[in-house]
């Protein structure tokens, strides 16, 4: 009997153990990622200098003149490889409000440089037009039927959208650029953390929080592919934690349980 009751008394302690073992787990790689970023900085910072531009290569639609390209690679070759003013670069580009330049380094020293146009995804009432990270295109006429947004702001100096609201737009680029979800209108109420988009397609109205509408918007792909050929309800409410609910057109209401 006084065996059973101290066996007993470890079934607790015991418990309490394994409940531990995922914070744990967490906690050990959290200490790992921190561990791998602080070696890298430190490799960056202490090899960057002498991991320097020993070649240039460029790829991308875009085409420069022969001038601009000898002028852009003196500013390169020679420079620290991990240390490169991309700003610099990009505003030394001609035209470079409508191009993006994306930069890719292959150790030990080479380096290759894509220039791509920057596309409008979304303009505002005004007819402003933004690219996917929010920055005005200066010049660039608003297209029929692209996603308009209404509720964001620019910055003092009108380059771009204000912070919260390129993060916003972040959260929703996988439904702009997706022909069958693309909204026709983005309304953000930024004191009430609300999304509303209405489809292109049949004017359905989804809401969801600006704050998470990435995750919550992923339900509602899922659910267009589980419906297949048949039309989405009229109005979605993406806002409950594994539920959609839903309008039906013609009225009345559901819940559908998101996958």
């Amino acid at each position: 009997m006084v065996r059973l009751l101290r066996s007993s008394r470890r079934v607790p302690h015991a418990g309490r153990i394994l409940e531990s073992i995922p914070r744990l787990t967490a906690l050990l790689v959290r200490l790992a990622v921190a561990t791998g970023l602080l070696l890298l900085g430190l490799a960056t910072v202490v090899l960057g200098p002498w991991l320097r531009v020993r070649s240039v290569m460029w790829t991308g639609a875009l085409q420069l003149r022969e001038g601009d390209y000898a002028r852009l690679e003196s500013m390169l070759l020679g420079q620290p490889l991990f240390l490169l003013p991309e700003r610099a670069l990009t505003a030394a580009l001609p035209q470079s409000d409508h191009v993006r330049l994306r930069l890719r380094r292959t150790l030990p020293g080479a380096l290759t440089l894509r220039l791509e146009p920057r596309r409008g995804v979304a303009c505002l009432s005004d007819g402003t037009v933004l690219d996917d990270r929010g920055r005005v295109l200066e010049r660039v006429p608003a297209l029929p039927g692209m996603p308009r947004l209404v509720g964001f702001t620019c910055t003092s100096d009108g380059r771009g959208l204000e912070p919260e609201g390129r993060a916003v737009l972040r959260s929703v680029m996988d439904v702009l650029q997706d022909p069958a979800l693309a909204p026709a209108v983005v309304t953000w109420d930024a004191a009430a953390d609300r999304l509303e988009l209405q489809l292109a397609n049949a004017g359905e109205r989804v809401l969801c929080d600006a704050g998470r509408a990435a995750s919550q918007l992923l339900k509602l792909r899922i659910l267009t592919r589980s419906l297949e050929a048949e039309p989405l309800p009229a109005w979605m409410d993406l806002r409950f934690t594994d539920q959609i609910v839903v309008r039906k057109k013609g009225g009345g209401h559901g819940a559908r349980r998101g996958r």
